[in-house]
């Protein structure tokens, strides 16, 4: 799909994205029995704050894929990063790594710290914060309880988007928000082991969507969602 170069066209679409994505928001919010189901909801019922930096960012994103040359995979690489956030901060909260999260941030702050002073992984730091919410918050519990509800609100609010903007209608979400996510779990699980192992006085890893980058199996995915993997 072209960009759009219509003016009234634009207009139309940014307001629809608008609309659609307060229309989101009102309801999940705005549901109880929802937050009681669904932690990012309550978290965010609880932080009325955290609704309007969300609108922004989502308007922002959303604008970014209708003038996109490739629609679709411009808007899948959204919903991937966003499961990257969702995964990497969810993990710590909750499961087998709970116990170890002051450990696993320790790592990563150490590791970041470092990664900013390095020409070659201060790049790809940089990409990879512009994904998060609070990019700048040292990471402990607090920020991953936060990261984690704002990414999953976001996806949210991006699969009501499919229907309402894109005119997409898939029965629950499309299989490989799944299946990305399973691979993406299974990754980074391994990474807050081997951290684990490595113990507290370890130099620390770098952002562990940095250290994701590395792996084929994952980029190999990801290329594929966003239409640029190589055919032979």
């Amino acid at each position: 799909m072209k960009p759009e170069t219509d003016l009234s066209i634009n207009t139309q679409t940014k307001e629809k994205i608008t609309n659609s994505i307060k229309e989101c928001l009102d309801m999940l919010i705005g549901s109880e029995t929802l937050a009681h189901e669904h932690f990012e909801i309550s978290v965010f019922q609880q932080n009325p704050a955290l609704r309007e930096s969300l609108e922004e960012r989502l308007h922002l994103d959303l604008i970014a894929v209708v003038q996109s040359a490739n629609l679709n995979g411009t808007f899948r690489g959204l919903v991937a990063t966003t499961i990257q956030v969702a995964v990497v901060n969810q993990l710590l909260l909750s499961g087998k790594f709970a116990d170890d999260c002051e450990l696993i941030c320790g790592s990563i702050n150490r590791g970041i710290a470092s990664s900013l002073e390095d020409e070659r992984l201060l790049p790809a730091t940089q990409l990879m914060q512009q994904s998060e919410a609070y990019p700048d918050y040292t990471w402990c519990y607090e920020k991953a309880l936060h990261e984690s509800a704002w990414a999953e609100m976001k996806l949210r609010v991006l699969h009501h988007l499919l229907s309402q903007v894109f005119e997409q209608s898939p029965d629950g979400l499309p299989v490989w928000w799944d299946y990305y996510r399973k691979a993406y779990s299974m990754y980074i699980g391994e990474l807050y082991e081997m951290i684990v192992k490595n113990g507290a006085e370890h130099k620390g890893v770098p952002h562990p969507m940095v250290v994701a980058l590395s792996n084929e199996t994952l980029l190999g995915m990801y290329e594929k969602l966003l239409g640029t993997a190589a055919t032979s």
